[in-house]
């Protein structure tokens, strides 16, 4: 993630990917959403998280800029109790630190049937020292209300809505940076591919 305010890469996100010999590249939103109805998305993201905190722990990412990893965590991880202190005991394990971390969930953990267990992992996760962004705002279920009652830290715009505003199809992007700046949120801007964006 590229800094405006430094001038510089700031922050990365790290993502799964899988590839099998017979099927080739299978995309994120395809295992994924089989993951979270098989309910394999809970050990499936704590292996995901074992392997970023070996990497950071085995690797100096402050050489390279990088001062946070953007981690996804799914709305079914979100709604298990013990989420918080697994997360908090592997990073700890690896001898990472929970600042270095930002948790990524998107606007459908803001309207699921346990919300509170949600904020209760996120107050958490923030009281050991991460953070955290909602993530692709603009393609999900948008409530407001349910949004700013979490502690978010930062907002991250979906491409879609870049995208529209620069083939001038909108102009609602200004308006949602404004009011997320008005909430006193940081703004991470997704799709941003040329100079003019």
């Amino acid at each position: 993630l590229y800094s405006g305010s430094d001038r510089m890469i700031s922050s990365a996100e790290a993502l799964a990917r899988l590839f099998d010999d017979e099927v080739g590249f299978i995309p994120p939103e395809e295992f994924i959403i089989k993951a979270e109805q098989n309910g394999s998305i809970v050990p499936l993201g704590r292996q995901i998280f074992e392997k970023i905190c070996t990497f950071m722990r085995d690797n100096d990412m402050e050489k390279f800029g990088i001062r946070k990893i953007g981690v996804n965590l799914s709305n079914v991880q979100c709604m298990q109790e013990e989420l918080a202190d697994e997360l908090i005991d592997i990073a700890a394990s690896c001898g990472v630190p929970m600042s270095k971390f930002d948790f990524e969930i998107t606007e459908t953990a803001t309207v699921v049937s346990q919300k509170k267990i949600v904020k209760q992992n996120m107050v958490k996760l923030i009281g050991a020292g991460a953070t955290f962004s909602l993530d692709d705002y603009g393609i999900g279920y948008s409530n407001l209300v349910n949004i700013l009652k979490l502690p978010f830290e930062h907002v991250k715009i979906d491409r879609s809505l870049v995208w529209t505003y620069f083939e001038e199809e909108n102009n609602i992007l200004p308006d949602v940076m404004e009011m997320f700046r008005n909430q006193k949120l940081g703004i991470v801007v997704s799709g941003v591919e040329t100079r003019v964006m």
